[in-house]
């Protein structure tokens, strides 16, 4: 495990949150794409060196764009240090929960006198890690630990643009369509939202 020295942020990190009341998509400076879950707050730092963010509470789903600078997010008593990854991450209590949907991950369990990796983890596998020192096994993912960014949303003889632009809001894959003119069709039921693809 490659240590990145004492956690700093070299200039305050910009705060997103989500209200209580809804997700929220963000881009991040680098392109990187996250979706926090109603209530949730993350701290992102960006600078030449390192790219570090903050889980401070709730969940959300990175898609963390491969980059030259290392990635790095702490949630609860874990850090995860990637050079591109899509992650799910959850905090709680002096807990978090890992699912690396995509990519590499290293973990790292901090504390303020201890520093140790975790268990390794391949595409779709969740860690666990609590206040016990040693972390649950790794275990896969299940559809229901996965299935958070899905919503139904429902409309009313909308515009099929509009129906869209709040599923391009709320997914990570964008849709895009073939003419124009097909933004003006009239769309009235109710959607699974967040899984664009």
């Amino acid at each position: 495990l490659t240590g990145l020295g004492a956690w700093n942020w070299r200039r305050a990190p910009i705060a997103f949150v989500a209200d209580q009341g809804r997700s929220r998509a963000i881009t991040l400076a680098d392109g990187s794409r996250a979706l926090l879950a109603r209530g949730s707050r993350l701290e992102v730092s960006f600078d030449q060196d390192h790219r570090r963010m903050a889980l401070k509470q709730g969940r959300m789903r990175l898609e963390l764009l491969r980059d030259q600078r290392p990635g790095v997010v702490r949630a609860g008593p874990v850090e995860v240090r990637t050079a591109g990854a899509t992650v799910d991450l959850s905090v709680g209590r002096d807990e978090a929960r890992v699912i690396l949907l995509a990519g590499r991950v290293q973990l790292a369990r901090y504390d303020a006198d201890d520093e140790r990796s975790l268990a390794d983890l391949q595409p779709g596998e969740l860690l666990e890690i609590g206040r016990v020192p040693e972390p649950s096994e790794p275990r896969q993912a299940t559809a229901t630990d996965l299935a958070w960014p899905d919503m139904m949303i429902s409309f009313n003889d909308a515009p099929l643009a509009e129906v869209v632009a709040r599923a391009n809001a709320l997914g990570f894959a964008r849709i895009e369509l073939a003419e124009p003119s097909l933004g003006a069709l009239r769309v009235t039921g109710a959607y699974r939202m967040g899984d664009n693809e």
